[in-house]
């Protein structure tokens, strides 16, 4: 049973409450198996209620500065098949295919319900007590355009019900929510975390940008009351653009259809690509991928690089350098905007995680590390918070990450969904003590 807290705009206008929500405005509405809608106050909250950049920092509503510090729900909604139970068939790719292929095998709305029984094991309200537990305060759900669409068109009204049910179970827990576009309409690279690999589209299709465009004033007119929501993430990694000018006026149109229903949440844009600048020199995920912000007349923006060591000579660096860019163009140029760090990742060694946190701790910048669990490795494994038990799987499942994965080209769908409903977090994975101790450890909040 799922609880939607009924007037939540109006409630945190008051602030977090420990232990319990106030409801002064609103009622306890039960849905099942997740809350439908949250239902907004019509009264606006002021806009000192929502955390915002004020200079290169980042402040809560009193004007307090804040750190944030958290973790991406990476494969909830958007499925990226290296990193959970997705397929075994070896013939699909992403998750624009696993609907289209379950579409045309069993229809619809037996799609939607074995995505959604998928999406209902993979993220429980338990994962949100463990992301507490850890001491952060903020996480980042990649979303894409197939959440609030069929792969047809079609708009989906359950297209909120899953991020609705996060906002309010980040809410009881004191936690800030960060929505990730991670896939535009026709996407923004060729890369399957769009969920739709080998497309990049995006960038030549006015139809797509328009519809990307729609979709984005869509959500910031659903949460622009609600300052749970930290920030809207306004496209990942846009590798695939053709050039540098590109980046920049997708991120203008994007920010443009965010501020037409929206003035309260901070935007996120992101300096994730490489080529040749305006300027002819070589870029490689650099914060100048990005202008000044005072270029476009942007306000309340936060630059959010992803830092991994492949970028740079490794992962010292690589901090170093997420370091020096911050203070050469935020501090030193003037740009005064904050950063996020919106994913990294340390590989196996526990030091480089303490050392790259203590250094971005002591720069008071905020970052976000992916992932949250993960089945890629047993073990070992460096990408999640909590990785898969091995030989302690599903039925079947003895090691290899195939074995627990559903075949979607030949499994009947209650094979499907007993495969999918089997990877909760409580029942097939354990705490990586990789990852988990250099969090721990760290002097965060």
């Amino acid at each position: 049973m799922r609880v939607v807290f009924a007037g939540l705009g109006v409630v945190l206008a008051f602030g977090f409450v420990s232990g319990c929500v106030s409801l002064t405005h609103g009622s306890v509405v039960e849905r099942s198996p997740r809350l439908l809608r949250i239902q907004k106050s019509s009264r606006p909250l002021p806009e000192s209620k929502f955390i915002h950049a004020s200079g290169a920092k980042i402040v809560d509503g009193t004007g307090h500065a804040i750190q944030l510090t958290g973790v991406n729900l990476g494969s909830w909604l958007v499925m990226e098949p290296w990193m959970c139970p997705f397929d075994s068939s070896g013939t699909v790719p992403d998750e624009s295919t696993a609907i289209t292929l379950l579409d045309k095998r069993f229809g619809v709305p037996t799609e939607q319900s074995l995505v959604s029984k998928f999406q209902n094991a993979w993220i429980t309200d338990s994962d949100f007590n463990n992301v507490a537990a850890a001491r952060l305060n903020c996480v980042r759900i990649p979303i894409w355009w197939g959440d609030f669409y069929t792969v047809d068109g079609k708009l989906r009204k359950d297209g909120f019900d899953q991020l609705d049910w996060a906002v309010a179970m980040a809410q009881l827990r004191h936690l800030y929510v960060i929505v990730d576009m991670h896939g535009v309409f026709g996407g923004q690279s060729n890369d399957f975390v769009t969920g739709m690999q080998n497309s990049n589209q995006y960038w030549k299709s006015s139809e797509d940008q328009l519809k990307t465009n729609l979709l984005w004033s869509m959500i910031a007119k659903h949460y622009y009351n609600n300052p749970v929501v930290a920030a809207y993430d306004l496209m990942n990694e846009p590798q695939g653009a053709p050039d540098q000018i590109s980046v920049w006026e997708a991120y203008d149109r994007l920010y443009k259809a965010v501020r037409s229903v929206d003035h309260n949440h901070l935007i996120m844009m992101e300096p994730n690509w490489r080529g040749i600048g305006t300027d002819g020199k070589w870029l490689n995920w650099d914060w100048n991928v990005l202008p000044a912000p005072s270029e476009y007349h942007w306000t309340n923006v936060a630059y959010s690089p992803h830092s991994y060591p492949g970028s740079s000579q490794g992962v010292a660096s690589e901090t170093a350098k997420q370091i020096d860019q911050f203070n050469k163009y935020s501090i030193a140029s003037g740009w005064n905007v904050p950063v996020i760090i919106g994913e990294f990742n340390e590989g196996s060694s526990s030091s480089d995680w303490s050392s790259t946190i203590a250094a971005w701790n002591r720069a008071g910048i905020s970052w976000i590390f992916w992932t949250y669990k993960t089945t890629t490795g047993t073990g070992a494994s460096h990408w999640g918070l909590y990785t898969a038990n091995g030989t302690d799987g599903p039925p079947g499942y003895g090691g290899s990450p195939d074995l627990g994965k559903p075949n979607l080209e030949s499994d009947s769908a209650n094979q499907i969904a007993q495969n999918w409903e089997s990877w909760t977090t409580n029942r097939e994975f354990h705490k990586n003590s990789l990852v988990s101790d250099p969090i721990d450890a760290a002097d965060h909040q």
